[in-house]
């Protein structure tokens, strides 16, 4: 039974709120029953997931009987593991883990089991039957490249999930997982794989296999081939219908979003603004093709200056959000990165190898270097375990990084790569040292074929990247280091600002905000591939505007209809939206409030 957010004066506070989601969710785990904990955006998901752990770990011989057990707390991002570790102590009773590890660690001591479900992936069942005696060699998760070695089979990233599902589905295997894992605690799981979650989750009441907690929020489901929202017989669900994060005027806004799951801000919030301002009347020839109905990218930024210098950032924690990097990428100097990455954002955040190296080590070892700060810098590229037994060491390691200075200036990423990887006194990362081998070995008389190396997305990325001038790893650090205003919808998610202006348009075939909004009051009568993509759309919006603490502005660059603007005023009122007005194709002459005569 859901319980009762109402007092006599209506909703209960945020503070309130969140008591009874906790409660709820220690009740579940009391009375062994499986749940999901789906907390809106600024709920402080995290916090209660954190609260959970820490119960659990005060009452250890009741949850976790046996000397072996441990809790599983599994997240999508290596980021969210560093600090659900902090903050839980690196307590050892709990094992935190990307998902991806979690499930390799679950299923590589079963190799017969794992080789048969391999089988029955397509890719696997081709290449097994051209070479039936790899069936029994030794299964690897590595890089996630999928190859048969002499010695061995190595399987890609999206293989992992698919063969731990159909694992899953073997109640003997789930009884294994539970004896070491008896409470499995999945963070975000609405990023998780597609029938994951509902072949782990129990079919019986027999109490031998793991309980399981979800913690997220459907809503903010913003990537393909994830689970997005679970409903099962066996959870519980149970709300967190507070906001921690923004003012009351963006709280109304996401209220009126989702009437579904009212949330109450806290007793500290603010009364906070949201400003919408659209582009209907531009003057222009809008674009086409993936920024159909959209006013040219000049305007676009005409219009940013005109909101940057009438409304202003009122606090020094600002972000402009857009919907993809490649705008950003050509104002920072990187124009060429968004092209090599078919995943929004993959380099922005990091997850490839070789670009976290570059920006986290290689280019702050070379700014340690230039400054004459010896220490930091041997910490940087050796761990502090510098090779200098002779006078010729100092010489040989000024040479080499005075090359790489020279390098990264003038050369290609290939270039600066080659130098890092043909030098003795410190160590590279193996998945860079892997990678450039099997590049090595594409272009060499033993390659692989064109089909294969297209399949491997990482190795063709890694190819894409060696080519781009390295000038601009130097621009994406420098982006990433001044903390420019500028990001993607897609790689805020989690993040907060006290101001955000959200630019609404194109720019990606997958979105199309407009529509969005004309659809949204008809959605539940959508049909089923229609919903889909409402759902996609109406997701990233909402992940883009809970960003806000304090001031929310939409700036909406393609043409919106009857239907959407409507949406609009329902959301917001008229009083809080504007028309930017136009002297010609690229200057603002006016703006002007709808239902009002003010205009400046």
């Amino acid at each position: 039974m859901m319980p009762n957010l109402r007092t006599a004066e209506g909703l209960l506070s945020a503070e309130e709120a969140a008591k009874v989601a906790f409660t709820d969710v220690k009740l579940a785990i009391q009375q062994k029953q499986n749940f999901k904990l789906e907390a809106a955006a600024g709920a402080g998901k995290t916090y209660t997931l954190i609260q959970t752990l820490n119960w659990l770990l005060r009452d250890r011989d009741t949850f976790l009987p046996l000397e072996h057990q441990r809790i599983a707390c599994l997240t999508y991002t290596n980021v969210a593991c560093e600090e659900i570790i902090s903050r839980t102590d690196a307590n050892p009773l709990i094992f935190v883990a990307t998902l991806h590890k979690f499930l390799w660690e679950m299923v590589s001591p079963y190799q017969e089991a794992l080789s048969h479900e391999l089988s029955t992936i397509d890719y696997w069942k081709s290449a097994f039957q051209e070479n039936p005696s790899a069936v029994t060699l030794p299964v690897e998760y590595d890089l996630g490249f999928r190859r048969i070695h002499e010695d061995r089979v190595s399987i890609h990233h999206d293989d992992v999930p698919i063969v731990a599902t159909a694992l899953f589905e073997n109640r003997k295997f789930r009884k294994l997982i539970t004896d070491k894992f008896p409470i499995i605690l999945i963070d975000e799981y609405q990023d998780t794989p597609e029938g994951l979650i509902q072949s782990i989750i129990s079919r019986t009441d027999s109490g031998n296999e793991p309980l399981v907690g979800l913690f997220g929020d459907a809503w903010q489901t913003i990537y393909d081939k994830r689970c997005g929202s679970i409903d099962h017989p066996s959870l519980k669900i149970i709300e967190k219908p507070s906001n921690f994060r923004s003012d009351h005027s963006i709280v109304d806004l996401l209220n009126r979003m989702r009437p579904e799951l009212i949330q109450t801000p806290s007793d500290e919030a603010d009364t906070g603004t949201v400003k919408i301002y659209h582009t209907n009347n531009w003057p222009g020839q809008r674009l086409t093709h993936h920024f159909k109905s959209q006013i040219s990218h000049q305007a676009v930024r005409t219009c940013l200056d005109w909101i940057r210098s009438n409304e202003g950032s009122r606090t020094d924690n600002a972000k402009t959000l857009m919907l993809t990097h490649s705008v950003i990428a050509q104002e920072m100097g990187y124009p060429s990165l968004p092209k090599i990455y078919r995943d929004n954002d993959t380099f922005a955040r990091k997850e490839d190898p070789v670009i976290a190296y570059l920006i986290d080590v290689l280019e702050p070892a070379i700014k340690a270097f230039q400054e004459q700060r010896f220490g930091d810098f041997f910490h940087l590229v050796s761990g502090a375990r510098a090779s200098l037994r002779a006078p010729s060491d100092k010489k040989r390691w000024s040479d080499l990084f005075e090359a790489i200075i020279l390098a990264r200036t003038t050369d290609t990423v290939s270039e600066v790569i080659s130098l890092l990887l043909n030098q003795d006194l410190f160590a590279i990362p193996s998945a860079i040292t892997h990678l450039q081998s099997k590049l090595e070995r594409h272009n060499s008389s033993e390659a692989v074929d064109e089909e294969e190396l297209a399949s491997s997305r990482r190795l063709t990325e890694y190819r894409d990247l060696c080519e781009i001038q390295y000038s601009e790893i130097i621009a994406l650090r420098n982006y990433m280091d001044e903390g420019s205003v500028f990001s993607t919808k897609h790689s805020v998610k989690g993040a907060e600002f006290d101001d955000v202006t959200v630019v609404v348009g194109r720019g990606w075939a997958n979105y199309d905000f407009g529509k969005m909004l004309s659809w949204y009051n008809a959605r539940h009568s959508l049909n089923a591939e229609d919903r889909v993509r409402f759902e996609r759309w109406r997701n990233l919006f909402y992940v883009a505007v809970s960003r806000a603490r304090r001031n929310l502005t939409l700036l909406i660059v393609q043409d919106l209809d009857e239907t959407a603007m409507q949406t609009l005023e329902d959301w917001v009122g008229t009083e809080n939206i504007a028309s930017i007005e136009f002297s010609d194709d690229e200057n603002v002459s006016e703006v002007k409030f709808e239902g009002s005569d003010s205009s400046f």
